[in-house]
């Protein structure tokens, strides 16, 4: 019995995501001055990341240009595309082997007086994630699913802004 309803269980989670419907929190006409050819960015990463702050936002706007949205910086209004990097050494024996690294993605949403008002990540995709790398070609590695996570998240919102 307990087998059947975690077959079950496990049914319904993998093809919820599937079937969703346009996530209609991700329309920029719900918020005040967003604009559906325009998205906000703020990206953070840490000093420890196999890459610098800069190339980090360099690929991060070069998918949003990609996909033809204007990229503005910190605007508050309408939504935000928050993407942040986390990454620690790893080290064995005192000699630096590799990298981990966080990613993680939201959608927010600003409020007139520059306070959150919240924070939500889309239904249709899960952006982020954990993942290893060695020392060669970690740079292009983390970059790469920084990429992918955007086009993902991208993806979400345009379906979700076409009229």
């Amino acid at each position: 019995m307990l087998r059947i309803a975690l077959v079950a269980l496990v049914a319904l989670l993998v093809s919820f995501p599937a079937s969703a419907e346009k996530y209609e929190g991700l329309n920029q006409k719900l918020y005040e001055g967003g604009s559906p050819d325009s998205l906000s960015i703020w990206v953070l990463s840490d000093k420890e990341c196999p890459f610098t702050q800069e190339q980090l936002e360099a690929a991060v706007r070069g998918e949003i240009v990609r996909a033809r949205i204007k990229p503005q910086n910190k605007n508050f209004d309408g939504l935000e595309l928050t993407y942040q990097m986390t990454c620690m050494g790893v080290y064995r024996g005192g000699t630096h082997e590799g990298y981990i690294g966080a990613r993680m993605l939201s959608f927010e949403e600003w409020g007139p007086a520059y306070g959150s008002r919240g924070s939500f990540q889309p239904l249709q995709g899960s952006y982020g994630g954990v993942m290893f790398s060695g020392l060669d070609g970690a740079k292009e590695y983390f970059l790469s699913a920084a990429k992918a996570d955007i086009e993902k998240a991208l993806t979400d919102f345009i379906e979700s802004n076409m009229e």
